[in-house]
């Protein structure tokens, strides 16, 4: 059975996305370095992902209120608006579009997540999901191999201008999505009582916490580790063997499953 329409839709949407995203991302804390105030880009990632921990509940609560078209539309926005508020060199603009991002990002994830499974046909849920992270792996190996090409020729500030716009086309292609039904649930807080001492909730969790600080270290430490022994120029090339993996084989684990 094919992989339907909107579910291509939605990963072509966040390939968009996430190819300026990413890209920006995974040079976030070099960006900083060389303008001597590294430390701004690790506060940043830690503000995100803190506020995107933080929020997943209020916008798991949303997603089955308002459906999740809205919440990643919506949320969409607020990538754009980060890339571009690293721009002007004000700290209080990059702190604070890491905290709009972070809550942003919550929503995005959530809204991913339920439409994904939502819109796949029946039978198809773990071959959608699988060609979803496929495509969103390369995204991100995209991303980081265009960054890497054009700093020989711009500065990392004029790539960031140029990448700030993918988010804001993504956006365009998620308002192309048809909605999909979420059921609405009267208790929210007895459901989040209930998953949080859940044996098999924590099992789940522990391992997404896992992947998310080894994904950090790749995005936080890794970059400037690559340019103080290697040199900026290798930044790309060497970031880039974490995501190949799972576009190799994201695909082949989901149809298995």
């Amino acid at each position: 059975m094919r992989i339907n329409r909107p579910i291509k839709l939605l990963a072509l949407s966040l390939f968009i996305i996430f190819f300026g995203y990413n890209g920006v991302q995974q040079y976030l804390t070099v960006f900083f370095s060389e303008k001597g105030i590294f430390y701004v880009g690790f506060y940043s990632l830690i503000i995100m992902y803190v506020l995107l921990s933080l929020f997943s509940p209020v916008a798991g609560a949303f997603v089955s209120n308002y459906g999740p078209k809205k919440a990643m539309t919506l949320a969409s926005l607020f990538y754009g608006l980060f890339i571009l508020a690293l721009l002007p060199g004000s700290l209080l603009l990059v702190y604070t579009g890491s905290a709009l991002l972070g809550i942003a990002a919550a929503f995005l994830w959530n809204g991913q997540n339920i439409y994904l499974i939502k819109a796949s046909a029946e039978g198809t849920s773990g071959r959608s999901a699988g060609m979803f992270m496929s495509v969103l792996s390369l995204s991100a190996v995209f991303g980081i191999f265009t960054v890497w090409y054009l700093q020989q020729y711009f500065s990392l500030h004029t790539i960031f201008l140029l990448f700030s716009m993918l988010p804001f086309i993504g956006f365009f292609f998620l308002l192309g999505l048809p909605s999909v039904t979420t059921q609405y649930v009267p208790n929210k807080f007895k459901i989040m009582r209930r998953t949080l001492t859940s044996p098999t909730a924590l099992r789940f969790s522990l391992l997404w916490f896992g992947l998310a600080f080894i994904s950090g270290i790749v995005i936080g430490f890794l970059p400037i580790d690559i340019k103080n022994i290697f040199g900026i120029k290798w930044v790309g090339p060497l970031s880039m063997i974490f995501y190949i993996m799972p576009v190799l084989f994201s695909y082949i684990s989901g149809k298995i499953s």
